[in-house]
C-alpha cells in the first residue's frame, strides 16, 4: 500500500558514504526521552503527531562522536534545542536501549557498549531524536522526527489532556499587564467542558518561564497571566473556583535546555495541568507559587 511521503523539516547533511536504509511513517503519541533510565523508569515528554523514522548505514571509519556532533550542530541551526544527551552506559544501558523507540534489525543496529542518543525540541513543540551506534564495520544512524499535531477540534485537545496530563495553552491573547483580550478563546471552552464532563478532576493553570527563579518581575508577570486564565474560566464559563488554581513554576520544569533562545522559547509557556479532585471536605490550595 502506498503511503504519502511526509514533509520532513530536518534534512541531515551526512557523509557521502551514508546509505539510507529505511523510512517509516506513523501517527501516534511519542514519548521523547528527557533523562536516563533509572529504577523509577525514564522521564519523557509526550508529543502527539506524525512520526517519521529514518535509518542510515555509514560505511566509513568514523566514531559515533564524529557522526553525532555535526548532527547536533545542524539540529541547533534548524531551531532545535537539545533536551537530553547521553552515551551508552550513562543512558541506562540495556534498559534504556529497550525502552526507547528503535527501528528493528536489519534496518538498525545498536551496540550496547557504543551508542549515543540525543533528543531535542523546537519552539513549536516538535521533536527530533538521534540514535548513533557502531557495529558490523559501519556506523548506524536512526533519526526520528515528531511533528506535533495542532489539535483542530475540541476532542483532540481533551484527549491530549487525558493522555499526557497537561496541555500547553496556545495563542492566549494577553494584552497589557497580563490581562486577556476580550472575545471568545476556544481552548477555554474546551477546558470548561472537560471539567463539566469529568467531575473527578481539577486543573492547575501553570505559568512557566525561562528566566531565573529569583526574578521578582518574571514571577509576578507569570503568576498574573495564570491568574487571568483562571479568572476568565470562572467568570465566563462558570467553573467552580475550587476546581482551578493558578501557579507559577518558573524555570523548574524545562522541556529543553535553557542555554539558548530556542530552548527558552520552548520553556516559556502556560499549561493546564490535570489534577485529581480533592475530597469534598479538603481545603483547596491558594493561588501562588508551586511550593506555597
Amino acid at each position: 500500500m502506498a503511503v504519502a511521503q511526509p514533509a520532513l523539516a530536518f534534512q541531515p547533511d551526512l557523509p557521502a558514504a551514508a546509505r539510507e536504509i529505511s523510512q517509516r511513517l506513523s501517527d501516534t503519541a511519542y514519548d521523547l526521552p528527557a533523562g536516563p533510565w533509572s529504577r523509577d523508569g525514564m522521564d519523557s515528554l509526550t508529543i502527539t503527531g506524525q512520526v517519521v523514522r529514518r535509518t542510515w548505514r555509514i560505511e566509513e571509519g568514523l566514531t559515533t562522536r564524529q557522526v553525532t556532533e555535526p548532527l547536533v550542530e545542524q539540529m541547533r541551526a534548524a531551531g532545535y534545542a537539545p533536551v537530553f544527551t547521553c552515551e551508552a552506559r550513562a543512558c541506562g544501558g540495556f534498559d534504556f536501549r529497550f525502552a526507547i523507540d528503535v527501528v528493528p534489525a536489519p534496518d538498525m543496529f545498536v551496540d550496547l557498549a557504543d551508542f549515543r542518543y540525543v533528543s531535542a525540541m523546537d519552539g513549536d513543540g516538535n521533536g527530533v531524536t538521534l540514535l548513533v551506534s557502531r557495529g558490523r564495520n559501519a556506523v548506524w544512524l536512526q533519526l526520528t522526527e515528531i511533528a506535533r499535531a495542532t489539535p483542530g477540534v475540541p476532542g483532540d485537545l481533551a484527549r491530549a489532556l487525558v493522555e499526557t496530563g497537561r496541555l500547553v495553552l496556545e495563542d492566549i491573547p494577553f494584552g497589557e499587564g497580563a490581562t486577556l483580550e476580550p472575545g471568545p478563546i476556544p481552548v477555554f471552552d474546551v477546558l470548561a467542558a472537560f471539567l463539566d464532563e469529568r467531575p473527578d478532576t481539577r486543573l492547575a493553570i501553570v505559568a512557566h518561564s525561562a528566566e531565573p527563579a529569583d526574578g521578582d518581575a518574571t514571577r509576578a508577570e507569570g503568576l498574573a497571566e495564570a491568574r487571568s486564565v483562571r479568572a476568565r474560566l470562572i467568570a465566563d464559563h462558570g467553573v467552580d473556583p475550587a476546581r482551578v488554581e493558578a501557579l507559577w513554576l518558573g524555570p523548574f520544569a524545562p522541556r529543553a535546555s535553557p542555554l539558548d533562545a530556542t530552548g527558552q522559547s520552548v520553556n516559556r509557556r502556560i499549561e493546564a495541568v490535570l489534577l485529581p479532585q480533592h475530597p469534598a471536605t479538603a481545603e483547596q490550595p491558594a493561588d501562588g507559587d508551586a511550593d506555597d
